[in-house]
């Protein structure tokens, strides 16, 4: 009796645990002991929904700014320094803005290693900001300079 209980321990323990090789999100290599299981950790498996939540949700800034682990912030006051420090203007094209139109334009994208700190800001009308996307303050200065040379053609 002990013989056959042992037999079958051994036999519902290599039934039940088929093993299955996964790769985890984060890259780590896993072994699944149940098909449906995805994830190497807990960790993981929160920051798969969190992510997911925000896509869905369509909450970019932060999924931006979580992937990219943006350094710095800035306060209001700090904001409604550098819009009057600019006069007001777009630091693009110049037009003047109210201070509800002004948006904040980052001069090295957050998507591209830019920080969120208020020397890396810019006021910006909504037109400008739009036709910027991810590009470097350098990059959108050629774009501009590329598109009205053309214009003049």
């Amino acid at each position: 009796m002990h013989r056959d209980s042992q037999d079958f321990a051994a036999f519902s323990n290599s039934r039940n645990r088929a093993s299955i090789y996964r790769t985890c999100q984060c890259g780590a290599a896993f072994v699944a002991t149940r098909s449906f299981i995805r994830w190497c950790s807990v960790k993981c498996r929160k920051q798969f929904y969190s992510d997911r939540r925000a896509l869905l949700s369509g909450d970019w800034r932060a999924k931006r700014k979580a992937k990219h682990e943006t350094i710095g912030s800035h306060t209001r006051w700090e904001w409604s320094q550098v819009i009057r420090r600019h006069g007001n203007k777009c630091y693009w094209c110049g037009k003047l803005l109210k201070r509800a139109e002004a948006t904040r334009d980052h001069l090295t994208p957050i998507s591209r290693g830019g920080s969120d700190r208020i020397d890396n800001i810019v006021p910006s009308c909504m037109a400008c900001n739009m036709e910027k996307r991810a590009r470097t303050e350098a990059e959108y200065r050629k774009f501009i300079a590329d598109k009205n040379q053309v214009s003049t053609d």
